[in-house]
């Protein structure tokens, strides 16, 4: 007998439903985030507040971004690798 919790196959496809889900309304509410920031562009970033060098620094991070994005509906073709996590973690040390 084994202990704890076991999963099942109605576990084990809801576990998926919810991560695909959550996937999927990340990914459509970066989109327009994404669509939001390009409209402004650094320009607009800077009219907002932000100085020359964080604008900047916003539409290269907004890059990254669209690429992930762009892998997820099939719109990009990434040639290399390149480490998403490592490119946005000072977004993370902003706070």
């Amino acid at each position: 007998m084994a202990l704890g919790n076991q999963p099942n196959p109605a576990q084990i496809n809801q576990e998926f439903t919810s991560w695909a889900t959550q996937v999927r309304n990340t990914m459509d509410g970066l989109q327009e985030f994404i669509n939001e920031i390009q409209a402004l562009g650094a320009a607009g970033l800077e009219a907002a507040g932000m100085s020359t060098a964080d604008a900047n620094q916003a539409i290269t991070d907004l890059g990254y971004f669209a690429n992930i994005t762009g892998l997820y509906y099939g719109t990009l073709n990434q040639a290399s690798a390149f480490n998403f996590d490592n490119a946005l973690a000072p977004l993370r040390d902003l706070q």
